[in-house]
């Protein structure tokens, strides 16, 4: 009994592809909205292709964007998993690059200078000043009213700056997220053409063999009707 010839189909790879395109433009974007569309639209691509691969039982198309899909997306699921594996490979560094290409962060601030040789002895490290706020910084009377409103400007400047870091720190989060959603299609899509390569492949040598059977078959010589005459 021979098995069914692949019907993963091109309009079935184009919607794909267009899936893994709509995913690079949320990976761009880096929203809470376009992560929860990516990991939905990966969901559901992953599930309608193990139900191919249930269905349509020796497909390799199906079963190739199944097995591929699935288990990257175990990688990502699976926190334990993950931990031991991802380090590993070199998709998580190629994404970590490009997550903080699209998602840069703001250059530090230019942290004020003081005069004062007791203010700069007592801040020590550069870390010091941001453990204060506006309000209480303690060194306020050994500054000069320059250095104070410097120092004043500083400080409006930092809670602008921690905004849009927090902004930032959440944008590569999401897109980390979308990224993970799109190297599984990805794979899975890589799955589905090697498995539709390697079954057209067994059906194209299943099918060859068969005829050169048929052929063996009808060249064989008719001998039993020529020993009963």
């Amino acid at each position: 009994m021979s098995r069914p010839i692949s019907r993963f189909t091109l309009a079935n790879l184009l919607i794909l592809i267009g899936l893994i395109a709509a995913e690079l433009g949320a990976l761009r974007a880096g929203t809470d909205f376009a992560e929860r569309l990516s990991f939905t639209f990966t969901l559901a691509a992953l599930a309608v292709g193990l139900l191919g691969a249930l269905v349509r039982r020796g497909d390799a198309a199906w079963i190739g964007f199944a097995l591929f899909g699935w288990g990257c997306a175990l990688l990502y699921v699976v926190p334990s998993l993950g931990e031991r594996v991802n380090q590993h490979l070199i998709t998580t560094e190629l994404l970590d690059e490009i997550v903080v290409r699209l998602h840069p962060q703001v250059p530090e601030l230019a942290l004020p200078t003081f005069n004062n040789a007791q203010v700069t002895s007592s801040m020590g490290e550069i870390g010091n000043i941001i453990m204060f706020n506006k309000s209480d910084f303690p060194y306020r009377n050994l500054l000069s009213p320059a250095e104070n409103k410097a120092l004043d400007n500083y400080f409006d400047q930092r809670q602008s700056y921690d905004s849009q870091m927090m902004a930032i720190r959440q944008k590569q989060r999401n897109s980390r997220r979308v990224g993970q959603s799109l190297l599984t299609l990805i794979l899975a899509l890589i799955g589905a053409v090697l498995g539709r390569f390697l079954g057209n492949r067994r059906e194209s040598v299943a099918t060859n063999a068969n005829e050169v059977r048929g052929v063996d078959v009808a060249h064989q010589p008719i001998t039993s009707g020529v020993q009963s005459l």
